[in-house]
């Protein structure tokens, strides 16, 4: 039954697939979307320094500590496999931060503004008119 199941997965894939490469123009972005993370502090925050770091490695124990101090935190989003409309992450999520184009590199972004820190991480990037994304259901990859 397992096997059956797979080969109707991996066919339905390959017709969505199918179509989804013939049919290109039906798949181009109208925005910019972006996947990241960001988490906006007070600048003078006594943990600043543990929560760089954990910020810049990320893994289970850190999504525990952030949830842990998510009230020392100004605004925050940890959530960075999601895609969503980049200036929807900047304007209402990062409220107005938007870093200088040179972040997009994937590379850790720290901003100071006023009394404030900022820690941005850009996971993805697609931009207007890119070819939207396409995940395979049976290989969970896209």
């Amino acid at each position: 039954l397992r096997d059956l199941r797979l080969f109707y997965e991996i066919n339905l894939d390959d017709e969505i697939s199918e179509y989804y490469n013939s049919n290109f123009d039906n798949f181009l972005l109208y925005e910019d979307i972006i996947k990241g993370r960001y988490v906006r502090l007070n600048k003078n925050n006594f943990n600043l320094n543990e929560i760089k770091r954990r910020f810049r490695r990320f893994n289970e124990q850190d999504l525990t500590f952030f949830d842990s101090i998510s009230l020392q935190l100004l605004n925050y989003s940890l959530n960075d496999t999601t895609w969503v409309n980049k200036d929807l992450f900047f304007n209402k999520k990062a409220r107005r931060v938007y870093p200088p184009a040179r972040s997009f590199g994937f590379d850790d972004v720290e901003l100071t503004e006023q009394l404030q820190h900022v820690l941005f991480r850009c996971i993805g990037l697609r931009h207007h008119r890119d070819r939207g994304l396409f995940q395979n259901s049976a290989c969970g990859h896209s």
